[in-house]
């Protein structure tokens, strides 16, 4: 598990493959926006994220982009369950 400071301050993890990462994560208006690099065998994954709620509180946005092999890939929308 991982827990993020929500105030733009890097935190540095390993992932269950070694792969170290660095994240921050801070609020943009009502926006909450991870800037993640992860670090694989000398090369550099940026992930850029944000996460948005909307009005009625039932969908929760995340539009993002991963970066990987010179491939850019877009996040997905994610539904709220009651």
């Amino acid at each position: 598990m991982v827990t993020y400071e929500i105030d733009g301050q890097e935190t540095t993890y390993k992932g269950l493959d070694g792969d170290e990462f660095h994240a921050s994560v801070r609020w943009e208006g009502g926006a909450l926006v991870f800037q993640i690099i992860e670090h694989e065998g000398g090369r550099e994954i940026p992930q850029n994220t944000v996460w948005t709620l909307s009005d009625d509180r039932s969908t929760l946005q995340v539009d993002g982009t991963l970066t990987k092999s010179g491939k850019q890939s877009t996040l997905t929308k994610y539904v709220r369950q009651p």
